[in-house]
């Protein structure tokens, strides 16, 4: 017979349950392991959600009331993961917190390997509910119960803006938040080739994303025999394709999409810049005798040798702010010598 456990009465206590999550019995692993039965409504809506608002504590429960049902619509709900970032750092504040502003095409597949190899990690891809399904966040959650217990740093990464951070109070004055950034030129015709890169095995690897490229190209597939003339054309067409190309993609990231906006939001926050050509000795000295791995990596279909002067132009116009912001950073790094930049030193 299981031993019943104690009933979790806070986030924290609930998020440490999920250490006896087992994928074969899905969520009710967890709901079967404690005695849920105590709990009133008021309880269970605080540990699952956080902060609730004070008339919605005070609402009735309904007559027969279930804690285990409740709490199990709860956490699938869209509020719940919608809420669990938060909720999960702030339930563990003694925790320093490692996050990681992930410039697309900036050398941050190798990174956030890197991270989630030595913390407890989360993407900010898996809290999306239409992206990720329960059952894997579920899994996720075991993994960061087992794994907090013995770290002392929790790690975020992902395609989220500083500001996201900044806004919901999530960066501390101890914790390290950093981003790599890359020549703007560079990351554009990067992006570009790994847009089709993707598109190019989309249907056979079903990536979404590249199946929703395709569509906004007007394509059902690209041939695999298709040219090198070809491709750079079809780079053409993801170029001045608006909804696929982000412009200024490093000031959207670090900022509102203009220098100024991200220079202001990286001096408030004090984040660390790793300049992309510093990123190798970077990290060997951050983390020493880490393995790097090369994942992600696209296949060079649209670079400045195919690219037409109007090409060029249409580049120039879009990433005219962070070209701007690049080199202010990169200025200050090659008068330094350092291999990453403080937020503050740049003011």
């Amino acid at each position: 017979m299981q031993q019943l456990l104690p009933a979790p009465r806070t986030p924290r206590e609930l998020i440490e349950l999920f250490a006896t999550y087992e994928g074969q019995n899905g969520i009710s692993s967890v709901l079967n392991a404690a005695d849920f039965s105590v709990l009133d409504r008021a309880t269970v809506l605080k540990m699952a959600l956080g902060v609730v608002g004070q008339r919605r504590l005070e609402q009735a429960a309904p007559e027969g009331y279930n804690p285990r049902g409740h709490l199990r619509t709860l956490l699938h709900s869209a509020e719940f993961r919608e809420r669990a970032r938060p909720l999960i750092l702030e339930a563990f504040p003694e925790r320093r917190r490692a996050i990681f502003v992930h410039i697309p095409k900036c050398s941050g597949t190798d990174i956030t390997d890197t991270l989630r190899r030595r913390y407890p990690a989360w993407l900010q891809g898996q809290f999306d509910i239409n992206g990720h399904a329960a059952e894997a966040f579920f899994q996720n959650m075991r993994e960061f119960a087992i794994g907090v217990r013995y770290a002392d740093m929790i790690a975020l990464a992902g395609h989220e803006r500083l500001a996201y951070y900044q806004q919901h109070r999530l960066v501390r004055p101890a914790d390290w938040v950093f981003a790599i950034v890359r020549d703007p030129t560079a990351l554009m015709y990067s992006h570009i080739s790994y847009v089709l890169t993707v598109c190019r095995t989309a249907l056979a690897t079903g990536r979404q994303d590249g199946v929703g490229w395709l569509g906004l190209l007007g394509l059902s597939e690209i041939p695999e025999d298709a040219s090198e003339a070809a491709m750079a054309e079809l780079g053409r067409r993801v170029l001045y394709n608006t909804p696929i190309p982000l412009n200024n993609p490093i000031c959207h990231y670090l900022g509102d999409g203009t220098a100024a906006s991200a220079l202001r939001r990286i001096v408030e926050s004090n984040i660390e810049i790793i300049e992309a050509s510093r990123y190798p000795a970077w990290r060997r000295a951050t983390f020493p005798g880490a393995e790097e791995t090369r994942a992600n990596v696209s296949v060079p279909y649209f670079n400045a040798e195919v690219a037409t002067p109007r090409d060029r132009e249409s580049i120039a116009a879009a990433i005219e702010e962070d070209l701007k912001l690049f080199g202010l950073i990169k200025e200050r790094l090659d008068r330094t010598g350092r291999l990453s930049i403080r937020g503050r030193a740049l003011a």
